[in-house]
């Protein structure tokens, strides 16, 4: 068996890389990875067996060079790394001939829009914070001012009075504002079938987050909140890997975002027993997965840096060479 994928902005994400490559390997799948960045310098592409430098997300260069890359490393499967990722791949997936390794885009489409997520929420009987459609009704602070179509941590303000709300509005394109709510906040990484039923559910508490990253973070398989997702997991109706966020508030659990990808936090989660990068390989091949894996609760990571140190003169086309 053979899969060559193209990792779209592959970031930091050299655990993932890594958990794919041993996956492949337990399997016996024969793997390549191509990475794709918009800088060079991009410790991540290192790890990868080829990579390249594309033009910027929705610039006009842009698909042009993914479907140059796909025909010139033979590419059979494309796994998003960020949302701009996704968004792009649903705006122009009919011209891609190779499969995503995400849901289909008319199905996480939905879930890149905040407004969208939120009524979709609560369309499923999931609690989320107010949302503030009529700047007339502001009220009750604080709150949060994010972008609609907003990733990660960028361009979002906490606002404590009506000056603040003056001060940043107009740095928004598409203004979402919701009531803040401060708890403890989880990610619950989710990977489901064709048929959208779970294969595997982690929840874990967000320590300490980086850039919309979580780099301390501990699995706490809070049974509520399982539940909670467990039982309405079909009618988000996604497929492959997908992870959604929660505050804990009084008691209750209340939710602000689906992320239709790989988290960041997610080495947390493979590490905990529930192997996302084996069963992303198994759900692409359409080999069986193992339902239901036992968890280490209680589970606690740390991220740490590290260094890639090379010589390199890309730019003369000879190459680099790790050190």
């Amino acid at each position: 068996m053979k899969m060559r994928i193209l990792v779209l902005s592959t970031g930091r994400r050299v655990s993932l890389i890594r958990h794919l490559r041993r996956a492949a390997k337990n399997l016996d799948v024969s793997l390549f990875l191509v990475g794709t960045e918009i800088e060079l310098d991009t410790p991540s592409l290192f790890f990868c067996d080829a990579f390249e430098i594309v033009p910027r997300t929705f610039s006009d260069e842009h698909h042009l060079a993914i479907l140059c890359l796909i025909q010139k490393y033979e590419i059979t499967h494309i796994l998003p790394g960020n949302d701009l990722d996704l968004l792009y791949l649903s705006q122009r997936a009919d011209e891609i001939p190779a499969r995503l390794l995400c849901s289909h885009p008319a199905q996480y489409r939905p879930w890149l829009q905040k407004s969208l997520g939120s009524a979709a929420f609560e369309k499923l009987g999931l609690k989320v914070p107010k949302v503030f459609d009529d700047l007339k009704d502001v009220s009750d602070y604080p709150l949060i001012l994010k972008e609609d179509f907003g990733f990660g941590s960028v361009n979002q303000y906490l606002l404590n009075s009506n000056q603040d709300l003056i001060a940043n509005l107009p740095r928004m394109k598409h203004p979402f504002l919701q009531k803040f709510m401060a708890g403890p906040e989880y990610t619950v990484d989710v990977f489901c079938d064709d048929a959208k039923k779970p294969v595997a559910l982690v929840s874990r508490l967000r320590k300490k987050v980086r850039s919309g990253v979580s780099d301390v973070g501990v699995v706490v398989q809070n049974t509520k909140l399982i539940d909670l997702i467990k039982n309405v997991a079909p009618d988000f109706n996604l497929a492959g890997p997908w992870n959604v966020q929660c505050i804990e508030f009084e008691n209750e659990f209340y939710f602000l975002e689906v992320n239709p990808r790989f988290s960041g936090g997610i080495p947390l989660t493979i590490a905990s027993g529930a192997d996302f990068a084996t069963y992303l390989l198994q759900w692409a091949l359409g080999l069986g997965m193992n339902y239901e894996p036992q968890i280490r609760d209680g589970l606690k990571m740390l991220k740490l840096d590290a260094e890639v140190f090379f010589l390199d003169d890309l730019e003369a086309g000879i190459g680099y060479s790790l050190v």
